[in-house]
């Protein structure tokens, strides 16, 4: 993006107070803010062209070569300006109007297509559904159109010492954090930041899903299964994103968990739910 500045601008730049003085005329001020304040902005080179070539108000009456240094000062002035709004201007790198905030949002770091692919490599059958994308238990009630098999719900967790655990289990399953946390011998548990589940599990709120372990290459992430889960055919997650739900069998599950080196931990939950309703 470049700045092509015609006669008459120039002229009204450069012109000098001694000229045309107009000391009855009340300049208007500008405000920086951050809507105004890219070098590349009408606003920003008015407001530094103005504080770096100020005007001799009070100077109406001066000699002429003064005036042709001042005027000279101010085309050099007026031009760098230019440059320096040019070389800062988010276009002139690409050339391409600056991205949107959708389309500057960082990639998954595993694809869908790659996370199929690597069902195909591992001789893995699925059936993989698309519908509007979801964010809780209730809305995927509502689109998954009597999808058969176990649905669940997945539990980003940690404790103090910051160890993570991913818990699946059946969507309906009331479960009891510190309960949980006791059965898993963690002590204290909570729901981990949005943040810590992009950084180890690649995935965002409302798509958490076992496939995410594919993206905990270190194996940070412990990865805790519902015991009665495995008696259900076939189980569906979503594949990394939450306007998708692949149903996959249990014994297959295991393989590709196995696979990521994310053996599951079994835990009877409906147990440790019947000993949180007792007491």
């Amino acid at each position: 993006m470049r700045f092509e500045l015609t006669t008459l601008t120039l002229a009204r730049l450069c012109s000098t107070p001694e000229l045309r003085p107009h000391h009855h005329v009340r300049r208007r001020r500008y405000r920086l803010s951050a809507g105004n304040a890219s070098p590349s902005s009408p606003i920003f080179l008015f407001f530094f062209s103005t504080q770096a070539l100020p005007l001799q108000r009070h100077n109406p009456i001066c000699r002429s070569d003064a005036a042709l240094r001042a005027c000279g000062r101010r085309i050099s002035n007026v031009i760098r300006l230019c440059k320096i709004a040019t070389l800062h201007s988010p276009q002139s790198y690409t050339g391409k109007t600056p991205m949107s905030d959708s389309e500057q949002k960082d990639p998954l770091p595993t694809s869908p297509q790659q996370l199929f692919d690597c069902f195909r490599e591992l001789d893995i059958e699925t059936r993989t559904v698309e519908h509007a994308p979801v964010f809780t238990v209730e809305e995927a009630k509502s689109v998954r159109d009597d999808l058969p098999g176990g649905h669940s719900k997945n539990l980003f967790l940690r404790n103090k010492k910051g160890e993570m655990w991913l818990v699946t289990c059946f969507e309906d399953r009331k479960i009891d954090l510190k309960a949980l946390g006791t059965a898993l011998g963690a002590g204290r548990i909570s729901f981990g930041s949005a943040d810590r589940l992009r950084a180890h599990l690649g995935v965002e709120p409302g798509a958490v899903t076992p496939f995410a372990v594919i993206n905990d290459r270190e194996a940070k992430v412990q990865f805790v299964l519902d015991q009665g889960m495995l008696n259900s055919d076939p189980l569906n997650f979503h594949p990394l994103v939450n306007s998708m739900t692949t149903a996959i069998a249990p014994a297959d599950l295991i393989k590709f968990l196995e696979a990521q080196d994310h053996a599951p931990r079994l835990i009877d939950l409906e147990a440790v739910e019947s000993q949180d309703t007792a007491s």
